[in-house]
């Protein structure tokens, strides 16, 4: 308020402002003219108020007001940024910080930091004062998909005062970066090995199956490529579309000479480091009718009585058809010709007498065989009528039953047949008719002898048996007498075969690539080793083991005997080892047949190289960053020089030579040291290994760009004749160690079967 020493209207006062921020009522009352606010400067407003007498020449006075403000809780947090954008790498571990975010109160009050949403499986945690954001430390974390959004929440302690807290909100958005730790899964495998199957004689190109696996990888790392996996010297009986999928044949097949193929169908991801899945599965080959009916014999012929009965069978024919199901039925019918003398049953082949024969001294007829897909062949039957007074020779036996091994030598006698002729003249001729199928003879696996001390036939083995391609023979023996008018008598010998312990359980692939994750827990799977024996019961049973070697990779990894199934028994460290040798054994489960193999089972053995990564450029630079060369084993065993061949495959670290060196374990003669490989040569001469006694042979290896050059290493110089020349042409390649070791003309050549698996250790 303001004085006026005048009376009456002179003294009389009115109040003025020019504050925006404040209004005076004309009796001197200040009102605030809008909302005030603490955060001014110095907390302090500052304005005039001017007093105005009524006299006819008003005076004025003046006031400076100062108003200081009193702090109350009314302005929330506010974030440094609206939206806060970051990365983290998808195997980032715990605690790996992500973001930081900051928020101040215009109040001043303290704040605290939380996550309200886009947490919910809690991989993040955030410091609820300094606003840092991590990874949790326990449990690991688990980061899935492309992104999170976070949505944190800043809010003040309302010390200043107020009705309430007041908070504010900003979001965090996390890219994932996509690490490549999820292989291709062929999640329909099993169906796959279910039912596929092409039918035969179809024209290559015929569509088979399409397989598709997924990735739950993002990107390149996701993407996959498809191929098969098989054994160098094979050649690929399907091709598979590498981005499709789609299988197709790539050539014609034959039911009849393999009825299933059995293939590992890869799927690969795009990344740099890549994974790889794999589905193996059978491929059946399904029955087209391009088989007739082959009897089991060129000619059937039979002597007779006059005198036999209406209604007796005297003969079986019989054929068979390679093709299958109903395309392989037959059914049997005779030419029809009259008087009907004879009739063959149509189902069993029988032929049995119809008429009265007496007045008859030779029948012919043609006997047909048709099959379900009305596909037919015939054969002649010729039956000789005799006079009772007449007869043929008689066997001791209708019928011989012989049970052989597979592996029975050549010329061995399995069975002594005899027939006698009851006329005068006892003397019999044998002989063994041909046949038309294998069970027949046909090839000729089996010989007659007859035996002239006491009448009697031997029959022999001619070639080599084999139960995994004909398991049964029936073998007609005809035996005529010696007469004005020969007749016969015929007698069938049953063999049976039997399975032995001749065939080696081999590994369905020379390649076999696997993966495992730094860090994984001890017992994952890495891989699955799969191996083929063909023959049968203890002989074809198959136990898997991992060979010791002086590395002691075995000692980190276990396999199930029975599955083939590869676990982990360690948690691998990349940075600690990148590459493991593993040597995988087949063992079958019976004592073997083979020669020199003194009861002991039948066995092959692979080599597993566990490798940083799958192609082989990527192996070798891979490699190399660790410990600067990278090395590779491989051992020849070579009979015919009577000497081990060993060597080292050496990549230099700028891969610009790949060295092969070769020398004989046996010959006094040192060979190369590795030092004498780490210098640099420009040229394709390596003097160091001349005073070794080594010959120099240079190949071309086109595997890499730029073209290496690979130098083989034949042997020392007292050895090195062209008979005797071993000749390294792809040791460059770790996983195609294909010597050409010994002369053609070798018969005791042996060579170590190897599959090589390569194994990442991945970061």
């Amino acid at each position: 308020s303001a004085s006026d020493c005048d009376s009456e209207e002179n003294a009389e006062l009115t109040y003025y402002t020019l504050s925006p921020d404040f209004t005076i009522s004309p009796h001197g009352t200040i009102f605030p003219a809008g909302p005030l606010d603490f955060e001014r400067p110095n907390h302090l407003y500052e304005f005039v108020v001017m007093a105005v007498d009524r006299g006819q020449a008003p005076r004025t006075g003046t006031a400076t007001v100062r108003i200081r403000m009193a702090n109350i809780n009314d302005e929330v947090p506010e974030f440094s940024q609206h939206v806060y954008r970051t990365f983290v790498s998808e195997d980032a571990g715990p605690n790996t910080l992500v973001a930081t975010v900051l928020a101040k109160d215009p109040d001043g009050d303290g704040i605290t930091y939380k996550i309200t949403t886009g947490n919910e499986e809690g991989n993040f945690v955030i410091d609820s004062q300094k606003g840092l954001i991590r990874l949790r430390s326990s449990p690991p974390p688990r980061l899935q998909g492309v992104e999170y959004i976070l949505n944190v929440t800043a809010t003040d302690d309302n010390a200043s005062g107020g009705p309430q807290s007041l908070s504010s909100t900003a979001q965090v958005i996390v890219g994932v970066d996509d690490v490549n730790n999820n292989k291709p899964v062929f999640e329909k495998c099993q169906q796959y090995r279910d039912r596929t199957s092409v039918l035969e004689n179809q024209p290559a190109g015929t569509f088979v199956l399409q397989v598709q696996a997924v990735d739950a990888d993002e990107g390149s790392n996701g993407r996959v490529s498809y191929g098969f996996m098989h054994k160098d010297s094979t050649v690929p009986a399907f091709s598979v579309h590498p981005e499709t999928g789609v299988i197709v044949t790539a050539r014609k097949f034959d039911r009849e000479r393999q009825r299933e193929y059995a293939v590992t169908v890869t799927a690969t991801d795009q990344a740099t480091d890549p994974l790889i899945g794999i589905c193996q599965l059978n491929i059946l080959i399904l029955d087209h009718n391009d088989n007739s009916p082959k009897f089991e014999n060129l000619r059937y012929e039979y002597f007779l009585r006059e005198d036999t009965m209406i209604g007796t069978s005297f003969l079986r024919v019989a054929a068979h058809d390679d093709d299958f199901g109903s395309n392989a039925a037959v059914t049997y019918s005779m030419s029809n010709e009259q008087p009907e003398y004879l009739r063959v049953n149509p189902l069993t082949g029988w032929v049995f007498v119809n008429q009265p024969i007496s007045q008859r001294t030779y029948i012919t007829r043609e006997i047909v065989a048709t099959d379900g897909g009305n596909r037919n062949s015939s054969v002649e039957l010729a039956v000789t009528i005799t006079n009772v007074k007449n007869q043929p020779p008689q066997w001791e036996r209708e019928s011989y039953d012989v049970v052989i091994a597979e592996n029975t030598v050549r010329d061995t006698p399995i069975v002594t047949i005899k027939a006698t002729s009851p006329l005068g003249d006892p003397r019999v001729t044998y002989n063994l008719e041909e046949g038309l199928v294998p069970e027949t003879n046909m090839p000729v696996r089996f010989y007659l002898t007859p035996n002239r001390e006491d009448g009697s036939a031997s029959i022999l083995v001619a070639e080599p048996l084999d139960y995994e391609t004909t398991r049964n023979f029936m073998l007609r023996v005809r035996a005529q007498n010696v007469a004005a008018v020969p007749l016969a008598a015929f007698t069938i010998v049953h063999i049976n075969v039997t399975d032995v312990n001749d065939n080696v359980p081999f590994f369905t692939s020379s390649i076999y690539e696997a993966s495992v994750t730094e860090g994984a827990e001890s017992g994952t799977l890495v891989f699955q080793v799969s191996a083929n024996d063909l023959d049968l019961g203890m002989n074809g049973k198959i136990t898997y083991s991992l060979l010791a070697d002086r590395s002691g990779d075995h000692e980190f990894f276990r396999i199930d005997p029975e599955l083939g199934s590869i676990y982990s028994q360690a948690v691998f460290d990349r940075e600690t080892k990148g590459s493991y040798l593993l040597e995988v054994q087949s063992v079958d489960g019976w004592e073997s047949a083979r020669p020199g193999k003194h009861g002991q089972p039948n066995s092959e053995v692979d080599w597993w190289i566990k490798t940083m990564r799958l192609h082989f450029l990527t192996i070798f630079i891979s490699i190399t960053r660790l410990i600067r060369l990278a090395y590779y084993k491989f051992s020849y065993w070579s009979p015919f020089s009577n000497v081990m061949l060993s060597g080292l495959s050496i990549a230099h670290a700028p891969l610009q030579r790949l060295c092969c060196i070769v020398y004989l374990s046996n010959i006094a003669v040192a060979p190369p040291t590795v030092e004498q490989h780490l210098e640099e040569h420009d040229s394709k001469e390596l003097p160091c290994l001349a005073d070794a006694g080594l010959t120099l042979k240079p190949v071309n290896c086109h595997f890499y760009e730029p073209p290496l050059h690979l130098f083989g290493y034949i042997t020392p110089d007292g050895l090195s004749t062209d008979e005797n020349e071993i000749n390294v042409i792809q040791g460059c390649l770790p996983v195609k160690q294909a010597y050409r070791g010994l002369p053609p003309h070798s018969q005791t050549r042996q060579k170590r079967v190897k599959s090589i698996i390569k194994i990442a250790i991945r970061a």
